[in-house]
């Protein structure tokens, strides 16, 4: 690779680091960030000295620490990136990892959103960390076998609605973590009739991987040589691995749609890459499903939000990491980084939304939730929502009577 086109292709941002790639060139790599390209050097003078040095290729580090409650850079990097790769014909699918119980993180994928459209760019797609079939398994009791068989009929015929349930069924679900910017962000992308995806396999209410669906038993049993019956979804490698699997598959049938060209997937982070202490390896992580089966006009951009105690460096190997140090790998480093659950305050997770949203440019929309009371009618009101619709496909996907002759017609 020339330098020429190492420097097209990586950006400014490659080239910002092969120049401060001279300040370590006699202490070693930062490899936190960096990989040298062993077959790329690079000409420098320093102190009137010349010499061919080795090229590096590093992540994008972008720093909050001046406000970590301002977002605004990364948001103004992301709509960069993205529209630099619509102009090279490229699909962008773009990782937004996040801890769940940081409303800062959770919110970016709202923020994108709309920091995209506000650029005049194409609509994305939300592709969401969520069982598939969220609405058979959260209103499971009031559907009866004829209920399972219209929804399969809807499913194939109008997929846009069945999309629909699932994404309401997820608006009235009660998420542990971060709970008032989850409710949020689904009525925002409602509102702004915004796709949504749920793309993840289905899970057993005891928490295993749900071998009753149909699409969740074929992978296991496609990738899963020991066949277990059982696998449960927390911490445990393999559910990881075939999470990344289905949610991978549901990635690529979603930018063959033509739907448009950008798939944001808020995600948690350990999907993205791996996790080296918990023993989730890079190979079997979505970046590097995608990059192996995705069409190579594809590009896959990782976001990649630090906190103080699980950093880029402390979570991903050495060997991860030179598989991950690219421009279109971003590092979001001193944001903030406040965790809330359902057993915290509402309000005060509100009030954290709407300090985001006006430092960080206004992007989204201010939250509409104010504290538990609204919280619960909020629930309450999608899960009726939810329902409604339903029984008005139900009608329309209803089977019609059999044509009778009138009476005029038989007696003559």
């Amino acid at each position: 690779m020339s330098k020429h086109n190492l420097l097209k292709t990586a950006g400014y941002v490659t080239a910002l680091f092969l120049t401060a790639s001279l300040s370590f060139a006699n202490s070693g790599l930062d490899d936190d960030y960096c990989t040298p390209l062993s077959d790329t050097t690079v000409s420098s003078t320093v102190e009137n000295h010349t010499a061919n040095i080795p090229a590096t290729q590093c992540a994008t580090v972008i720093d909050l620490a001046a406000d970590p409650d301002d977002f605004s850079p990364v948001l103004t990097h992301l709509v960069t990136t993205v529209k630099e790769a619509l102009a090279a014909d490229k699909n962008i699918i773009l990782l937004v990892g996040e801890f769940h119980d940081r409303p800062a993180h959770v919110r970016l994928g709202v923020s994108l959103s709309d920091a995209l459209t506000k650029a005049a760019l194409p609509k994305p797609v939300i592709a969401i960390e969520s069982a598939h079939n969220l609405f058979e398994h959260n209103f499971s009791n009031f559907l009866s076998p004829e209920d399972h068989q219209t929804l399969a009929r809807i499913k194939i015929q109008t997929p846009d609605d069945y999309h629909r349930l699932q994404t309401l069924a997820h608006a009235s679900s009660r998420w542990e973590y971060s709970p008032v910017t989850y409710y949020e962000n689904i009525q925002y992308w409602l509102k702004e009739n915004i796709p949504v995806r749920l793309i993840d396999a289905a899970i057993t209410k005891k928490g295993y991987l749900d071998r009753s669906d149909p699409t969740t038993d074929r992978l296991i049993k496609k990738h899963d040589p020991e066949n277990q019956k059982f696998i449960k979804v927390e911490e445990h490698h393999k559910s990881m691995y075939m999470r990344n699997l289905f949610m991978v598959d549901e990635l690529l049938n979603i930018i063959h749609e033509p739907i448009n060209p950008i798939v944001i997937v808020p995600i948690g982070r350990s999907h993205i890459a791996g996790n080296h202490n918990k023993k989730y390896p890079y190979h079997e992580s979505m970046h590097s499903l995608l990059t192996k089966k995705a069409p190579s006009r594809t590009m896959i951009i990782s976001l990649f939000p630090e906190t103080k105690n699980y950093t880029y460096k402390n979570i991903l190997s050495l060997e991860t990491r030179q598989q991950m140090n690219k421009p279109e790998t971003i590092i979001l480093r001193h944001g903030n980084e406040r965790a809330y659950d359902i057993y915290n305050s509402l309000t005060d997770e509100s009030a954290l939304l709407s300090t985001l949203y006006n430092k960080s440019g206004q992007y989204g929309a201010p939250p509409t939730l104010k504290d538990r009371n609204d919280y619960n009618e909020g629930i309450k009101t999608m899960k009726h929502q939810t329902l409604k619709e339903f029984r008005d496909m139900k009608k329309r996907y209803a089977p019609k009577p059999p044509k009778t002759e009138s009476a005029a017609t038989l007696s003559m």
